[in-house]
C-alpha cells in the first residue's frame, strides 16, 4: 500500500483514511468514555482483497494504544478481525460481549 494511514479526529470520534490510486477507505469510529466504538469500514470494490481494511484496524488498535482506549467492534468487519486475532482480546472493551 502507498499511502499511510491518517486520523481525522472530531470531538465525539472520526475517521481512519488512506487514500490509494485517488480512492480513499475508511473505518469510522465514536469515542464513548475510554472506549474507541469501530462503527464501519468502507474499501472502494476496486481496491478490496489488498489488505486495506486490515491496516485501517491496525491503525485503529495503534491508536487506541497510545491514547488508553479499548476497541468496541461494532463493524463487522472489526469484529472478525478480533475473532482471528484472540491475542488481541485485552484490547477490547469490558463491554463487548465475548
Amino acid at each position: 500500500m502507498e499511502s499511510e494511514v491518517l486520523v481525522d479526529r472530531t470531538r465525539d470520534g472520526g475517521e481512519f483514511y488512506v487514500t490509494v490510486e485517488g480512492k480513499r477507505a475508511t473505518l469510522t469510529f465514536s469515542l464513548r468514555g475510554k472506549e474507541l466504538v469501530a462503527n464501519s469500514t468502507y474499501t472502494p470494490p476496486e481496491l478490496r482483497g489488498r489488505g486495506i481494511a486490515a491496516k485501517l484496524v491496525e491503525a485503529a488498535i495503534d491508536y487506541s494504544r497510545k491514547n488508553g482506549l479499548k476497541i468496541y467492534p461494532v463493524c463487522s468487519y472489526v469484529v472478525e478481525y478480533f475473532k482471528k486475532r484472540p491475542e488481541l482480546g485485552n484490547l477490547l472493551s469490558d463491554a463487548y460481549p465475548r
